[in-house]
């Protein structure tokens, strides 16, 4: 009786020397990933305060409505964790600035214009196309979405445009339009080119 005790005991203390090497790897695996989001959040930010240096820059050159950087290539990235890969959504900066000696009510307007793919798709999903211009995707064509400015008041949001992985390869065109009560008062446009 025992030596079947003295086993016993010889188990638990392996169980619990592999239960502490498994804690004290959970919590380096903790540590280097809280590092790794803290990084990104660190660029993320950086990224952001260099898309509105250029927004007031190009604003203050004389656009009302812009996008610093309208052309873009959407990637295919593989996903080691996932087992698959999907594409990567391209995400477009916007500055709209209300010119006018008054308060103005805009409707800012995403439009998908078409393709140089031949042959073009059918159809995109729903979630194509997303704007945060505190809203979401409600069909795959148009996004559209009100916004009150104060005179001289400047607008800052995103949108993303989120292709499938099989879009056919060619350029994919998009206008942002922005009109008022008086008519159009600005667009620009955007394009995402699959490689």
């Amino acid at each position: 009786m025992k030596l079947h005790g003295r086993r016993g005991i010889e188990i638990a203390s392996g169980t619990i020397v592999m239960l502490i090497v498994s804690i004290v790897v959970l919590g380096l695996a903790l540590t280097l990933t809280y590092n790794v989001f803290c990084q990104a959040e660190v660029m993320a930010e950086q990224i952001s305060t260099q898309n509105r240096d250029q927004i007031n820059r190009l604003l203050t050159t004389g656009g009302r409505v812009v996008i610093p950087n309208n052309n873009q290539e959407a990637r295919v990235q593989g996903s080691f964790i996932c087992g698959s890969s999907r594409s990567q959504p391209v995400e477009f900066v916007v500055g709209i600035q209300n010119r006018q000696q008054t308060t103005q009510a805009l409707t800012v307007t995403l439009e998908y214009e078409g393709t140089t793919a031949n042959p073009p798709p059918s159809s995109f999903p729903d979630s194509h196309l997303i704007a945060i211009f505190d809203t979401a995707a409600n069909d795959a064509q148009v996004i559209s979405q009100s916004i009150t400015l104060e005179a001289g008041e400047t607008f800052m949001g995103t949108f993303i445009v989120n292709l499938p992985l099989d879009t056919p390869p060619g350029q994919y065109t998009y206008t942002l339009v922005v009109t008022y009560s008086g008519g159009r008062y600005g667009a620009q446009t955007a394009h995402v080119t699959v490689r």
